[in-house]
């Protein structure tokens, strides 16, 4: 357990940066700053095909490619040009890795406590709260 609660706030912070980033134009800028044969890797084949059609209109020839499996992706052909990654695939790209940090912590502590040792409980002293109120 992240004794502190760290985790717990930065799970928070990047759920209040994901729903303010909603509308400020991501994809048009990812769109505007492709070039011919730049392959893209997306969460699914709906935004890959969104993005292909609108560099198509562009008259820009991209691969538009879904991420399966992150851990693969290595083993794809290389594209002509640059790759890059989707927003949507970053963002959850940060929050596996954010979780899996939560997780690691957890079972550190876990581990080396001894077995018969009292949960550690998350700080609500009230003298700790009253600088926060």
């Amino acid at each position: 357990m992240d004794f502190f609660g760290i985790g717990a706030a930065v799970k928070a912070i990047f759920n209040v940066y994901s729903i303010a980033s909603r509308g400020t134009f991501r994809t048009s800028h990812l769109v505007d700053n492709l070039c011919s044969g730049d392959c893209v890797y997306f969460v699914d084949s709906q935004d890959a095909n969104r993005v292909f059609r609108l560099c198509q209109e562009r008259g820009v020839i991209i691969e538009a490619r879904v991420a399966r499996d992150f851990d693969t992706l290595y083993n794809d052909p290389r594209g002509t040009g640059r790759t890059l990654l989707d927003h949507r695939l970053v963002e959850e790209l940060y929050e596996k890795a954010i979780d899996n940090c939560c997780s690691m912590i957890d079972q550190v502590e876990r581990k080396l406590s001894a077995t018969n040792a009292d949960p550690v409980k998350p700080m609500q002293d009230p003298r700790y709260f009253q600088y926060y109120k």
